[in-house]
């Protein structure tokens, strides 16, 4: 068998079948996590734009608000356990939200809140299903992190061996994450050598290189 050796390109197509396997489940469990939120939050998100000021918003110029229709929701989150700040941002579309004066030229008002807001407002319109679209996101994070967790166990797993071959002999079930030609490459030599077996059990090796030899010894040669 003719030796597959563990090259930076195997690795980096391995990565590439691990991610496709990570995404493959992120879609299967949440098709719709990255398109915007259309169902009508234009109060709540108001709401969290102006936070202690709401109370100001209808003492302003009509001249001096902006509507904002396509507002981002950036959820704090608790510190993870690795010590990492987790901000989650939601898009919407078709809303109606009222925006408070900024000082920024350029770019609409942030709207922020951490994920006790919404829960201590899930009676205001479209906040329920804000929750339960942040519980999708959630549970991709928790997907994606288990997926780099494999991956890691399976680059450190492939560090380890001196070759593909030795690989798949020390653990078959690698095969799922190895790109199949190089699978093929492995096989096609051990079809190579079940054919070379056939052919040389049909023919007397041990006696025609005897007879080859007597003949030698008779002085007689090819």
């Amino acid at each position: 068998m003719a030796t597959v050796y563990i090259t930076q390109e195997l690795s980096g197509q391995v990565s590439s079948v691990i991610k496709r396997m990570r995404e493959a489940e992120v879609i299967t469990n949440n098709a719709e996590v990255g398109k915007p939120i259309e169902l009508d939050t234009s109060g709540f998100l108001t709401k969290a734009m102006w936070g202690s000021h709401l109370h100001l918003k209808d003492q302003m110029p009509e001249e001096w608000l902006g509507v904002n229709t396509s507002p981002i929701l950036n959820i704090h989150m608790p510190i993870d356990d690795a010590g990492n700040k987790v901000v989650h941002g939601i898009s919407f579309k078709n809303q109606n939200v009222t925006n408070r004066p900024n000082n920024d030229r350029w770019s609409e008002p942030k709207i922020a809140c951490k994920k006790a807001y919404l829960e201590a407002n899930v009676d205001m319109a479209g906040v329920q299903n804000v929750l339960n679209y942040l519980e999708r996101i959630e549970l991709n994070a928790e997907i994606k992190a288990r997926w780099a967790k494999v991956e890691g166990d399976i680059m450190a797993f492939l560090g380890k061996c001196k070759s593909l071959n030795e690989a798949l002999k020390l653990w078959p079930g690698v095969k799922m994450y190895i790109p199949k030609e190089y699978i093929e490459r492995v096989e096609r030599k051990v079809e190579r050598k079940v054919r070379e077996k056939e052919i040389l059990e049909d023919t007397p090796v041990d006696t025609l290189t005897a007879a080859a030899i007597a003949a030698r010894l008779s002085g007689i040669t090819a």
